[in-house]
């Protein structure tokens, strides 16, 4: 009986060094205030969902006892079925996002139509053309619906202070200044790699199209869509992509959020020869969103990624060949100038890097993965997606 009680108390120890000992510390963002540090952690110790982290009372404290059984939980499954949870939200959300978009971009406009408005829908590309005024009012109303209803699904859902989700305040103004330059260094940089693939999709039959801005038959209409695209989708999509997605996923880890938010905005892209491109570009807004601390910076990288590629389509559209190039060819140029003066005046000056911080958690990426993206509502959205991309495939 000695030997017994004996082996059961070092298996005791054994099972709480695994989960007690390696207790990571509390959550401190370097990159965010002290407010948002104390909100963070206020709002994932009362919500019972979040319990990847736990901070027990008594560290010390055995989580089995003889006639008790298990006191204590096993943080890695706690945090697996935190990262379930939450994946489900958002994948629930971006589920409808898909189905308004898809309802709002299929059903409106006919039903406009009967009522005597003449409003066409592009099958491959999605671009509605007709009246401008209604085509306007109805990209508006189609941009703030898809956006607003799945922000509010998952922030009811998680109950999520509007303080963590939407963070203003740049606490680091020197990765801020480097920000912009980062982002106009990129654009030439991915439409380079954008176009090698699509290149590599034309040897398959997949033609390159255009989604960036509705055709307008008037001035007006076409400053106002500029508006919308260059504007008022980035504010509106980054508090949804950066704003919500981002930032409940950072419990898991800042690289993780970034990537995973990355791929949910690419998979709301239905255009395949722009994924690539929407991908690298959300990586490069999600890490300098953290990095800085603020929201402001990720809708200020989005406004200049959207406003050179809308200047690029509208060169393509009314330039001579000739001049196309020499337009694209002196925008790349000063983009990569400004872009690299930045970058190399920022590793001069600056000492702390543009590093993030590092959060341990008890799931490695390898086991995040499957977890996040097989339960349910995310094969629903991929499948969702995948199904609306090639119904949109531009195919000779």
């Amino acid at each position: 009986m000695a030997r017994l009680s004996e082996k059961r108390i070092a298996d005791n120890e054994a099972v709480k060094n695994r989960n007690l000992a390696s207790k990571p510390p509390q959550v401190k963002y370097k990159n965010q205030d002290n407010e948002y540090n104390n909100a963070y952690r206020k709002w994932r110790s009362e919500s019972r969902i979040f319990l990847g982290h736990p901070d027990p009372d008594n560290p010390n404290e055995m989580i089995y006892k003889d006639g008790v059984g298990i006191i204590a939980e096993n943080r890695t499954a706690a945090e697996r079925r935190t990262l379930v949870y939450v994946h489900s939200v958002i994948m629930w959300a971006m589920v409808f996002y898909l189905v308004i978009e898809l309802c709002l971009s299929s059903v409106l406009p006919p039903v406009i139509g009967k009522l005597g408005a003449h409003i066409g829908t592009d099958a491959v590309t999605g671009l509605m053309y007709g009246n401008d005024v209604t085509v306007i009012i109805i990209m508006y109303l189609c941009e703030t619906v898809k956006q607003l209803i799945p922000f509010l699904m998952v922030k009811k859902a998680l109950n999520m202070p509007i303080n963590i989700v939407l963070p203003m305040k740049i606490y680091d103004r020197e990765a801020f200044g480097i920000a912009i330059p980062a982002a106009l260094m990129c654009f030439p940089l991915l439409s380079a790699f954008s176009g090698l693939f699509n290149r590599l999709l034309s040897t398959v039959g997949i033609l390159p199209y255009n989604n960036i801005v509705p055709h307008m038959n008037t001035m007006t209409g076409s400053v106002a869509s500029v508006i919308i695209s260059v504007i008022y989708v980035p504010i509106v999509s980054e508090l949804l992509m950066r704003g919500m997605i981002l930032h409940s996923l950072r419990q898991f880890g800042d690289a993780y959020a970034i990537l995973i938010s990355a791929l949910v905005s690419t998979l709301c892209v239905h255009n395949l020869t722009q994924m690539c491109y929407v991908f690298i570009s959300a990586i490069v807004i999600g890490h300098f969103a953290l990095r800085t601390g603020s929201m402001i910076t990720a809708v200020i990288m989005r406004m200049i990624f959207k406003l050179a590629a809308t200047s690029a389509w509208y060169a393509e559209r009314y330039l001579p060949a000739e001049d196309n190039i020499l337009f694209i060819g002196i925008v790349f140029t000063v983009f990569l100038t400004v872009g690299l003066i930045g970058i190399l005046r920022f590793i001069g000056k600056s000492r702390k890097g543009i590093g993030l911080t590092a959060i341990e958690t008890e799931l490695t990426l390898k086991e995040k993965l499957p977890e996040a993206f097989f339960c349910p509502p995310s094969l629903l959205f991929m499948a969702t997606s995948a199904a609306l991309m090639i119904i949109s495939l531009n195919v000779v």
